[in-house]
């Protein structure tokens, strides 16, 4: 991959023009992390039952309709992050969810734009959040679509949840790393596997920046985010990150992050 570079980029999906919370998190991002944005739309399967060159047509719409989405999508990014961090952009086809996961391998962080819970209790675009979330190989951020920037003098709290299943150093390694980059305070949370475990987190949604969690060790049985999870990609208001229990990291020093 042209992108698989050092430092790894962080991976941006992008499906249409209402994105701009994925695209602004990724920036920041990228700003802290002082690295790259890799802009990605994933062009799905056709079917060529009107004939070969029928489907060759639709397929070259669809991919003419992919540039004009990832190139729109830079043209933001470059005017967030400024000349001196590179974006690119690829058009790609498959299914979403292989595309992004396949991709998720040359990434840093993956963050994928949702519109949580509708009015009806629909959640249209957060399956492929959490179907990319059980199984990339980077961490995945979901960003709400309603997501905006904390104000510079804002403080800000990264919360990292702990349930019985949770390999607890891993997610709290990373919610250090979190919480030192942006300045900020680290609250470690143990709960119950259930909803109702999300909801007592979710009261504390206005003072939390960042809520980090983990996914079920993939040798285990059952769905691979537990309800706690799930219900906070549904119906948090802020970003939620996504993290595999088997990924090793280095180890933290927790002097510099106030843990209150």
């Amino acid at each position: 991959m042209m992108w698989d570079l050092e430092p790894r980029r962080i991976l941006v999906a992008t499906e249409g023009r209402d994105g701009d919370a994925a695209l602004r998190f990724a920036a920041r991002e990228a700003e802290a992390r002082r690295c790259g944005v890799h802009v990605l739309h994933v062009v799905p399967p056709v079917g060529d039952s009107g004939g070969s060159r029928t489907f060759a047509m639709v397929n070259g719409e669809l991919h003419a309709v992919g540039r004009m989405i990832v190139g729109e999508a830079a043209t933001k990014l470059e005017r967030l992050i400024g000349p001196d961090l590179p974006v690119s952009t690829e058009v790609t086809h498959g299914t979403v969810v292989g595309a992004l996961v396949a991709e998720s391998r040359h990434a840093a962080l993956v963050v994928l734009q949702h519109r949580g819970m509708g009015p009806d209790g629909r959640t249209p675009t957060l399956s492929v959040t959490s179907y990319v979330a059980a199984r990339a190989h980077a961490p995945v951020v979901a960003v709400p679509a309603t997501w905006r920037e904390p104000s510079p003098d804002a403080a800000e709290t990264v919360s990292v949840v702990l349930t019985d299943d949770d390999p607890g150093e891993r997610l709290v390694d990373v919610a250090v790393d979190e919480a030192r980059g942006r300045g900020g305070a680290l609250r470690i949370a143990r709960v119950e596997d259930t909803s109702e475990a999300a909801e007592e987190l979710l009261a504390d949604a206005p003072e939390t920046t960042l809520y980090v969690v983990g996914r079920r060790h993939p040798r285990m049985l059952g769905h691979h985010l537990d309800a706690c999870a799930r219900t906070l990609l549904r119906r948090s208001p802020v970003p939620v990150m996504v993290v595999d229990p088997d990924v090793e990291t280095r180890a933290r020093d927790l002097a510099t992050v106030a843990v209150p």
